[in-house]
């Protein structure tokens, strides 16, 4: 049974234009039940959505009452789960989960078709699970489109998923389009991670097949992801690859091998469409018993595919690497997209809200279960959506807002949390440029005659000076802490066991710093100046009573207490005072200030 669109509606339908359409920092905020405006040629809206399979909505009902429900479903509320929810929202691309394929397929695509212009005359259907068809399961995915919008380039439909590619008829332009229904179990964390990645590859074949043709552009992945945020899968889609070991999904676990892991890692870096306005999607799926939540979502690449980069350079001479090397090296060879120097395509211009804090009314019944047909809630879920229109080339006015945080792209592709990032890490490497030249003047004026013929730059716990104490003695409460610690510079000068560490502070923060870089390594000198420090006893070595501390400002000058430690380094050195500690400030000067006139900053 076919109902026509001119139907009443039981819930109220909003009155809301497209001039009245709330807008939040750029973005137009379609409310719920409204419609997405027509689109430009390059631009597209995309609505995901739900439509409650009869087979699953009978499943509540005593089993001999299940036939005759499931008749009542398909000719009632399916049909207004379809014309009233879906293709209200006017969007250019409809994916819809948990549709009937088979003998209904034919009154689903009439309902998709019904109403001229405004219907969908192209249709394609996947079952969810190929191998049961014959056995009656004919609950599947479909998408739905407009001829005179697109036309068919490629497709790919498989269990829980189909890939489609769709061309603009006018501008040429290709969209890739992922609708998918993943499984429903909450403990399915591992199905849901391997659906995920295997429609990401089906993603990337397609787009790869389009730029060797000279075209190309963005992918979407969009469905019922029966996950919640920053589930291991949603995750993956974000950061392009998953680390190994154990994995989290509310309550349940997966344990994921390193090689596993190797293999799930992908190029397109997604990102979510209601990333900057989560509020406007907080609930899209409210089952009656068990509350509402966030299963359902909307994920594109604002970018093309960048292939990868890998900074390793590899050795002919086999070196083995520590942990922290290891992780590098792996991070380094990730086939990363870098997204942030790259000019986005596409961007979300428009999204559809599922709640509306105005309407407590309706906010009221969603939290109490859905669905609930006669306040106009044909399914337990919400639909989401987004219109998405092209970036110019010569121009960067996408900006989004989340809080009280702008983001914003400047004329040279980069974006300002891009070169903010950027900025910062070039001010770390300054500084740790500046430290290590000041380091490295104090070492070659200690290894100058070979005064100081012992350097050590170890963590503490590989010092040999730093024993087990003796059975049976005391060290009066010291005990060492941190053991990661690792001091700057670890020597002895004229048998004396000599620990120091170099810092550059603002001028207002220097007596703090020294303060706090002393008191770092107290603990360490007093186990040294035990007596059951056994190493350095046999060595013949004298401890300090502290560690020595260089701290300087950015203009180079030393803090009072650093001008006292230099010159006790000097005078262990056999040196002439003054006039080698005035060299010292004077070069550490000329560091700092060179540093500081660099191109660099």
């Amino acid at each position: 049974m076919v109902v026509a669109e001119q139907a009443s509606n039981p819930r109220p339908k909003s009155n809301t234009t497209e001039e009245d359409a709330s807008t939040s920092s750029g973005v137009n905020i379609i409310p719920p039940g409204g419609r997405f405006p027509k689109t430009q040629p390059g631009e597209f809206s995309v609505v995901s959505y739900n439509a409650l399979a009869p087979f699953y909505h009978a499943l509540r009902l005593p089993l001999e009452e299940r036939d005759a429900a499931l008749a009542v479903d398909r000719d009632a509320r399916v049909p207004r789960s379809i014309l009233d929810t879906a293709k209200r929202t006017g969007a250019d691309i409809l994916c819809l989960q948990e549709v009937e394929g088979g003998a209904q397929l034919e009154s689903l695509q009439k309902l998709l078709a019904a109403g001229g212009d405004n219907g969908y005359d192209k249709c394609l259907w996947t079952a969810l699970n190929p191998k049961r068809v014959e056995q009656g399961d004919i609950v599947g995915l479909a998408m739905a489109w407009r001829s005179s919008k697109f036309r068919l380039v490629d497709q790919d439909l498989y269990r829980r998923g189909m890939v489609v590619q769709l061309q603009d008829v006018i501008t040429n332009t290709t969209v890739c389009i992922g609708n998918v229904h993943l499984p429903a179990r909450p403990a399915a964390v591992e199905g849901r991670l391997r659906f995920t990645a295997s429609t990401v590859r089906r993603l990337q074949q397609q787009q790869q097949q389009q730029q060797q043709q000279g075209g190309g552009g963005p992918a979407i992945l969009c469905g019922d992801l029966n996950c919640e945020p920053k589930a291991p899968n949603l995750r993956y889609l974000e950061r392009g690859y998953t680390p190994h070991g154990t994995l989290r999904d509310r309550n349940y676990r997966m344990r994921l091998s390193k090689k596993a892991a190797g293999a799930l890692s992908h190029s397109l870096r997604f990102q979510h469409a209601y990333a900057d306005q989560p509020d406007c999607a907080a609930v899209t799926v409210s089952l009656q018993g068990r509350g509402p939540g966030c299963m359902d979502h909307l994920y594109y690449t604002p970018n093309l595919p960048r292939k990868s980069v890998s900074t390793v350079v590899p050795s002919a001479v086999p070196v083995k690497k520590g942990k922290r090397s290891s992780r590098r090296e792996r991070a380094s060879t990730r086939p990363y997209s870098f997204l942030s120097a790259q000019q986005p395509n596409i961007q979300v211009a428009a999204l559809l809200a599922t709640v509306d804090e105005s309407d407590p009314e309706r906010t009221q019944l969603i939290r109490d279960g859905l669905p609930n047909e006669s306040a106009g809630f044909y399914s337990d879920h919400l639909p989401v959506g987004a219109l998405f229109v092209p970036v110019a080339s010569s121009t960067r006015s996408a900006t989004t807002t989340r809080g009280s945080t702008t983001t914003s792209t400047s004329s040279s592709g980069i974006s300002a949390q891009a070169q903010q990032r950027r900025a910062t890490f070039r001010k770390s490497a300054v500084i740790r440029q500046r430290h290590n030249a000041v380091l490295r003047a104090i070492v070659d004026t200690l290894q100058q005659d070979f005064v100081a013929p012992i350097l050590r730059d170890v963590p503490l716990y590989k010092w040999p000076w730093i024993q087990p104490q003796r059975p049976g003695r005391t060290t009066g409460g010291s005990v060492m802490k941190k053991k990661g610690r690792a001091p700057d510079l670890c020597c002895v000068v004229d048998q004396t066991l000599i620990v120091l560490e170099v810092t550059v502070v603002a001028a207002e923060k220097v007596n703090d710093a020294y303060q706090e870089k002393r008191d770092k390594y107290q603990d360490v000198m007093d186990i040294l100046a035990t007596v059951d420090s056994v190493a350095v006893q046999q060595a013949g070595l004298s401890v300090g009573d502290h560690a020595l501390v260089i701290c300087l400002d950015e203009a180079g000058n030393l803090a009072s207490q650093s001008q006292q430690d230099l010159e006790h380094l000097v005078k262990l050195c056999g040196r002439e005072v003054d006039s080698v500690t005035e060299a010292l400030v004077q070069e550490f000067q000329a560091i700092c200030q060179s540093f500081d006139a660099s191109p660099s900053l």
